[in-house]
């Protein structure tokens, strides 16, 4: 599956709102059909695409503000909140396969020790390892909680909904920001 959807007909030529709609549009449906997965506790990857897509939504809504009514812009914080706890959801998700290595490598490990000592730290470790694990997957599930949580309350309060009418606003009237010019940005990405 292609990490996000192509917007269907970006042109240079085209109308800057009806470009805002194409992207706004492209990235809100990018953000829901990666949400289709955070119900599967073990789809780690969709998980961590839902979180891209909330956040090139998010980066989209300030690239297009100028154009769009504020209540369509409240979202954005809607959006900054749901990326951070898919964030946290991911770094817990990462710091798991950390610490399963790391188990997996002591094991392989473990018939290399020559003495008593040795065979005793290693068990130890094993122990250590195996608890912390298992501290991490009770966390990894509270979290996973919450963004389900979280983003079951995004779509009972329909909080997209200002942003979709905008979204359908701005492709039914395209020469509505004709006139628009997106304010000028310096260009610091070299040496002049």
């Amino acid at each position: 599956m292609p990490d996000s959807i192509p917007s269907r007909a970006l042109r240079p030529d085209m109308p800057f709102a009806q470009a805002a709609a194409e992207a706004l549009a492209g990235h809100l449906a990018t953000l829901h059909v990666w949400a289709n997965f955070l119900s599967q506790p073990d789809r780690a990857h969709e998980h961590h695409q839902m979180r891209i897509a909330a956040k090139r939504l998010r980066y989209a809504l300030d690239a297009f503000a100028g154009v769009l009514p504020e209540e369509a812009t409240a979202c954005i914080a809607e959006l900054k909140a749901l990326q951070d706890e898919l964030g946290k959801l991911h770094d817990l998700d990462a710091l798991f396969l950390t610490v399963e290595q790391a188990m997996i490598q002591k094991k392989t490990a473990h018939g290399k020790h020559r003495n008593e000592a040795d065979r005793t730290r290693t068990a130890r470790q094993r122990v250590s390892l195996e608890t912390l694990l298992s501290a991490i997957a009770a966390e990894r599930d509270a979290q996973h909680r919450r963004c389900m949580e979280r983003w079951a309350d995004v779509l009972r309060r329909d909080a997209f909904a200002p942003l979709r009418r905008a979204i359908d606003d701005l492709a039914a009237q395209p020469a509505l920001c004709a006139n628009f010019v997106p304010p000028q940005v310096e260009d610091s990405s070299y040496e002049k």
